[in-house]
Formats: C-alpha cells, structure tokens, sequence
C-alpha cells in the first residue's frame, strides 16, 4: 500500500512540474514575473528575496498553503480580476499549488498587494494573452501530460528516481546552496513518521484525496493524466528522487530540496532519448561506418588493384573511389561502384607515387572516408628478352629497350628454374648485359626489370618474361663483313691480332657495295646475307660503301644500308650488328671523284641509321686521317683507296677494345 502512495505521489509531482514549466513558458509576461521579477508594462519589480525560489517551502509545508490562500485573495481582489485575464489567474492558480510563492508574502502584504496590482494592469494590457493564453496553455498542457505519464508509466520505480536524482546535481547557474549553518525557515517533515501521520498533522485528509485545506480542488487539468487522484498537498518525496547538487544535506531524513526549486532538467522536452528509438539507433549505426583500403599491383604490371573492406552496422548505397598526386592534396574521383568491393584502375601513369582512398557513401549522403594509402606504379614490363651463347659458361642476354622515357637503368636476373629463387646478375644502361661465371650444362632463366634508379625502388618494373637456355660446350663467330678493304683483314693474316675469343671469318669480296652485297652470290652461291644467316654469328661487323658512294648519292646508300640490316636481323634476330664507318680517301682521290666528298656526310647518316635500327655504330677511322681529314699518306696503299698493312695492325687493336666493351 505504501508503494502504491510513492508511485502516485511520483506521478502528481511530475504532472505538476511538467504543468508549472509549459504554463510559465507559454505565458511569457508572468515567466519573467516568476522568474525575472519584471512585469511587463510596468515599472513594478518584485524584490529579489520575494521571487520564487529563493526560500520557497515545498508542498509539504502548510504554511505555504495558507499563506497561498491569502495570496489567492489578494489576486481575486485585485485589478486581476477585472481584467478578465485567465490565463494569468490560471497560472498564479497553478503556482500556488505548486508551493512556489513565498512564504512570508503574508507577512508583506503591501509589497505583494503592489505586485498583484502590476499583474493586473499587465493582464489588461494585454488582451490577446488573457483570450488566446487558456486554449495555448491546454493544448500545452495536454501534450505535455502524454509525454510526462509516458516517461512515467517506463520503470517508473528506477528511471524516474535516476533521473530526478541525476538533474538534482545540475542546479541552475548563478544559484549558490544555502548555508546549512543558518536555521532553515522551513519546516521539515520527520522522515521516521509515516505519511499518514504527516499528512494528519498538516490537515489533510490521509485517504489519498487532492485538495487544499479549504476544501478547494485544483484545476482539473493538473490531475495525473492517468486519472488517478493524488494528494496535493506537498507531502514529502522519497530520498531517492531528492537532487544531489554537489553538497551535504542536513541529515534529518527530510530528503527535501532546500530551496524547492524545479530543476532546469526536469524541464519536458529534454529528458534523455529513449533508448530504443529507431532514429537514436540509425544514428548510431551510421557512426560505426568504417572503411579501409589497400592497393596491390594488378598481375598485368602497371594497373592498380583497390579493394576496400566495410565495417560496421550502417548502410552504404555506393562507394567512391578517389585518386591523388598527393596525401593531403585534392582527391579526384574515378569510380563509382554501386556494389562489389574492388576496382582496377587502368589509366594510372607508370612511373609515377599515388594516393588512393575510399568514401562510403550512405542515402542520406553522409560520406565516410577511409585513410589514404600509397601506391608506387612501376615502369612497364620488359618485352623481347633474347638469349645468345657468348662462350662456354656465359650468355648474352639482349631485350627491347623500354618506351617509358624515366626507365635509365635495366637489371638483370637468373635462376636455375622458372619458379627458383631469381639473383641479380648485373645493372646496366644498355639493351644488352653478359652473364658470366656460368656452370657448364645447366639450365638458365633470365629476366630483366626496368628500373627509374640504379638502386632498388617501388618504381621498378616487374621481372619480364623468362628466357631459357642451357650452358653447354661453345665457341663464338664473328664475322667482317664488307668490300675489298675488308677482305684485307685476311690478307694480311690480322684475323689473329683481333684478341676476340672464338671462330672470326671473314665475308667479302672486291666490288661488293650496298646493293650487291644483297644480291650478288659470290660465296658458295650465297650473298653476302644470306652467308651471314646462315652462319648465325654472335656478332658481325659490316663496312661498305666505297665502292658506290662517288658515284651515287649517299641518301641512296642509306637505303641500301638499311635493307641490309633489316634482312639480317629478320633472319638472324640474336646475331649483334656493328655497322662501321666508311673508310675516308685521300683529298687527291676526292678532287678526281667529287662523290667521295659525300663520306663524312654519309658515316652521319649511317650513325642515325643504327639507332633508327635499333643496332651498334662505331667509328674508328679518326687514326686514318690526316689534318685535312682525309686519309693520310702512311697509310695510302697506292690508289687513295686502300690502307697499307700498318693500318690494319692499328685497326685490329681498335676493334678488340671495342668488341670486348660490348660484353
């Protein structure tokens, strides 16, 4: 039975609260009255220690109910009631069975007669608030009771007590506690009697009725709006919904408010969300939207792979997918997936550092964005890898030089299978590199990495595709390929003063020029190409011209040149070609035959040739020549022409320089 008179006495006290609060707040003249001590209007000020809540008694004292009752009077004799305004009578009504007026306001009848008068002159001034104030303040009131017996009738026994006690510790700024030193004007109830002992002493009647002691009922509207009938009589709360404000209570057991005042946080409206509210939950949920991301490189080499992983319990309608030069630099978007958690980016440039990050993105168009992460696109593969035995335990491994223009530096690697361990071999500008120290009749693969730096680093490519070739018992060809000078190589036995190891032959012929050595079959029925196929050398060294150029132009003789690289390379594709420059003649020759002036013009034009052909040029005439430029005496065999055998000795040890400076 007790607990039944706690849980109603709950519910008037919240009702009442709640009705105080939204009655003050609507009728904004007599919230500043209340709360402000200023009637609008007028020049009337209510004095500081005669506002509500400055020593106003709770309920439970019923010095407060009498002194209320006069104060009724006073308003009822007052200017108030010739102004017809209901709204400001309501709420006085209201404060009074609230407890909030003072408690010495009999005791000032004069200040509290100035007061009701100013109120009333306010109420008359006012017409619309006294017309329109009780239809605002029942639909006010009206709300605010569903909401308050909502919030009630919710464990009523442990949210209602929390709460209470919770808000008590927040007290409205500018508010100090009183000194508990002081007496306190209020008369407190004995904790340790019951209810119906305290409610006897007070004159009210004990059966749970409302009322004042005069017999009076309050509003109707200021019933629980569960329709039970409670005491109003301000009977005391239980400790648990007293408020804690930071500092110690007199410890009578009375459990009050000292100063009965209603906290800001008991105030409808800003009570805390239910937890089970669908919106606080979507709310939640969106906050635990995570998104990471990472970038792998694609298996073709240059693309990039992103992919993404979602945690959390929020929705996402789409994701972006968003590329930068830099961490903290504007992000560009380049995707858009709806669905699927990885994207290819195919239009990455090789060569170069990038950023990518991931936005989720929710139907409401909130976006969560995960952290950037670097990626370092590499060079393109290498393509066209080739291998050519140099000698026993060496081979030469020759690729297609890279089109990315950053990629200066190649490096080169083996393993002795296709799945092994690769080592690094060597690193080299060249499109070439000679591996070495080899073991005789094992099996070999060879890749190559184009790379920005000599040094390892994310820019560079990945390894090419493998070549493979067996080490077994070798001997390298090199071929001199040319006209009559050449052929002089063996007259004059230099063959062996070229220190190059393995087979050297010589294919040539007296005559021979840039369109015969093409057709014209003088060995064993072959041409001069088709000898060179055939032989599939490891290198060969071709010199003509001399023998057209002073009678046909040298853009002709390019030409030539050019068809008869193209045949080899087609049919010989590992074989190196060293295209040499034309010999120079002596300025008496280049006086009777004007065509020779063409030579320096015409080893130009074969120098952009080889690169044109992807192939080797090598210019090592500049000891033939005397200070005119044209070919020296010493070395004049006769016809202007041909070299004396001296020259040969001095070109053969040029040649081995050379040759052993390509591998």
């Amino acid at each position: 039975m007790a607990r039944r008179e706690t849980l109603k006495r709950k519910r008037i006290k919240a009702v009442l609260l709640a009705v105080v609060c939204s009655t003050a707040a609507v009728f904004s003249p007599m919230g500043n009255v209340l709360a402000e001590g200023h009637i609008p209007g007028t020049n009337a000020v209510i004095p500081d220690q005669k506002r509500p809540g400055n020593y106003t008694a709770g309920l439970d004292n019923p010095v407060s109910w009498e002194q209320a009752d006069i104060s009724r009077n006073l308003f009822s004799q007052g200017p108030m009631a010739d102004s017809q305004n209901a709204g400001v009578q309501h709420l006085m009504a209201a404060a009074r069975d609230a407890g909030a007026l003072q408690p010495d306001m009999a005791n000032n009848y004069a200040e509290v007669q100035k007061s009701v008068d100013a109120v009333g002159n306010a109420g008359a001034q006012q017409p619309d608030l006294a017309d329109n104030g009780p239809k605002v303040q029942q639909r006010e009131r009206r709300e605010l009771r569903e909401a308050v017996n909502e919030a009630v009738t919710q464990e009523l026994d442990q949210e209602l007590a929390g709460a209470v006690s919770d808000t008590g510790a927040q007290q409205r700024e500018g508010q100090e506690p009183p000194d508990s030193s002081k007496p306190s004007e209020m008369q407190v109830p004995d904790s340790s009697r019951s209810s119906d002992e305290q409610s006897s002493d007070s004159g009210e009647p004990s059966d749970g009725s409302s009322g004042p002691s005069d017999g009076s009922s309050g509003p109707p509207d200021e019933q629980p709006s569960d329709g039970s009938s409670g005491p109003s009589d301000g009977s005391s709360e239980p400790p648990d919904e007293q408020p804690s404000d930071g500092y110690s209570e007199p410890s009578d057991g009375s459990g009050q408010n000292p100063e009965g005042q209603i906290p800001d946080q008991e105030q409808p409206g800003e009570a805390e969300p239910d937890q089970d509210d669908p919106a606080q939950d979507e709310e939640e949920r969106k906050d635990t939207i995570k998104v990471t991301v990472s970038v792998s490189l694609n298996k073709n080499g240059t693309y990039a792979d992103v992919s993404w992983k979602k945690t959390g319990d929020g929705k996402v309608s789409s994701y972006l997918v968003q590329r930068s030069s830099s961490r903290n630099g504007k992000y560009k978007t380049i995707a858009r997936p709806e669905a699927g958690k990885k994207y290819t980016d195919k239009k990455v440039k090789s060569a170069q550092r990038c950023y990518y990050r991931i936005a989720a993105k929710t139907e409401s168009g909130d976006l969560y964005y995960s952290k950037a992460r670097l990626f370092q696109c590499p060079v393109e593969p290498l393509s066209g890898v080739r291998l050519v035995r140099y000698s026993t335990t060496s081979i030469k491994v020759m690729w297609d030089q890279s089109k990315n223009k950053k990629a200066k530096w190649y490096k080169v690697y083996y393993a002795k299978s296709k799945t092994g361990k690769f080592k690094l071999a060597g690193v080299t500008k060249n499109s070439w590199y000679r591996v070495k120290n080899l073991k005789n009749g094992q099996d070999y693969y060879f890749g190559v990495k184009a790379c920005t730096t000599k040094k390892e680093s994310g820019f560079d490519s990945m390894l090419s595709k493998t070549a493979k070739m067996k080490t077994v018992p070798y001997e390298r060809t090199t071929i001199f390929a040319g006209d009559s000078i050449t052929t002089g190589l063996s007259s004059y036995h230099i063959l062996d003063e070229i220190a190059i190891g393995g087979k050297k032959s010589v294919v040539a012929a007296i005559g021979l020029n840039t369109m015969t050595f093409r057709t014209k079959k003088v060995f064993n029925g072959k041409s001069g190409v088709e000898s060179i196929v055939a032989a599939r050398p490891y290198r060969v060294y071709i010199m003509l011209g001399d023998n057209d150029i002073h009678f046909r132009n040298k853009n002709d003789l390019i030409d030539g040149y050019r068809e008869i690289v193209r045949a080899i390379k087609e049919g010989t594709p590992d074989t190196d070609i060293v295209i040499l420059a034309a010999s120079p003649v002596t300025a008496a020759e280049v006086s009777r035959r004007k065509g020779f002036a063409q030579i320096p013009a015409y080893n130009q034009g074969l120098s952009a040739l080889a690169k044109e052909m992807g192939v080797k040029y090598f210019d090592c005439t500049g000891f033939l020549k005397d200070s005119t430029g044209w070919l020296k005496s010493a070395y004049n065999a006769g016809d202007g022409v041909h070299w004396q055998p001296a020259a040969y000795h001095e070109y053969a040890r040029r040649l081995t320089a050379y040759d052993k400076s390509q591998d």
